[in-house]
C-alpha cells in the first residue's frame, strides 16, 4: 500500500504554511517562503523515515499503547508474507497493552517486563518461546528509540533483563 504524503497548505488566518502529520498541525513559516519549504521537507522526511510513526513533541510523552500501535504498523509493512513475525509481535504485545497500555512508555521498565514474563510462565509457555516474546518487546522499544519516540535509556533498561535459562527457571 502506497503511503500518502501530507501536503503543505496555506493557513489563511495566519498566512502560514501548515502540514498535518499524524493528526497534528505543524506550522512551517510564512506561506511561499524558502523557510516554510525547508521545514516542510524536514518534517515529511522524518515522518517517512519513521515509517509513519506518530510524531510527538516530547520524546518521552508516548504511552505504551501508542508505541505498540506504531510498532505494529511498522512491522506489518516490514515483515511481509509469508513471515508470521507480525502476528507473533501482536501476541507478544497483548499482555503489555492489557496491563500497561495507559502508562507512559518511558515508565515501562525491567520490573514491568518481568511482570509480563511471569504471565507467560504462569500460562505454561515454554522457556524459549517466552524468551522470543521478550526479545520482540525489547526490539519494539529499540525501534521507538531509533525513531526518536523514546530516550535511549528506556531501551537500555529493558535490554538488562536476562532471558530464562534452561534448568534455572520454572
Amino acid at each position: 500500500m502506497a503511503t500518502r504524503i501530507p501536503s503543505l497548505r496555506l493557513h489563511k488566518p495566519s498566512q502560514q504554511a501548515v502540514v498535518t502529520i499524524a493528526g497534528r498541525d505543524h506550522y512551517c513559516g510564512p506561506w511561499g517562503s524558502r523557510r516554510a519549504q525547508a521545514e516542510y521537507q524536514r518534517l515529511v522526511g522524518e515522518w517517512l523515515a519513521s515509517g509513519g510513526a506518530p510524531r510527538v513533541t516530547a520524546r518521552d510523552a508516548i504511552t505504551v499503547a501508542e508505541l505498540v500501535l506504531a510498532y505494529r504498523r511498522f512491522a506489518k509493512g516490514y515483515y511481509a508474507a509469508p513471515s508470521t513475525e507480525a502476528s507473533q509481535i501482536r501476541l507478544a504485545m497483548r499482555p503489555v497493552v492489557e496491563r500497561y497500555g495507559h502508562t507512559l512508555a518511558r515508565d515501562f521498565g525491567p520490573l514491568a517486563l518481568k511482570a509480563v514474563r511471569e504471565v507467560w510462565i504462569e500460562g505454561g509457555l515454554a522457556r524459549k518461546y517466552i524468551n522470543q516474546r521478550i526479545g520482540r518487546i525489547v526490539r519494539a522499544w529499540g525501534w521507538a528509540v531509533e525513531n526518536e519516540l523514546l530516550p535511549a535509556e528506556c531501551w537500555q533498561a529493558l535490554k538488562a533483563v536476562k532471558g530464562l535459562r534452561a534448568g534455572r527457571s520454572d
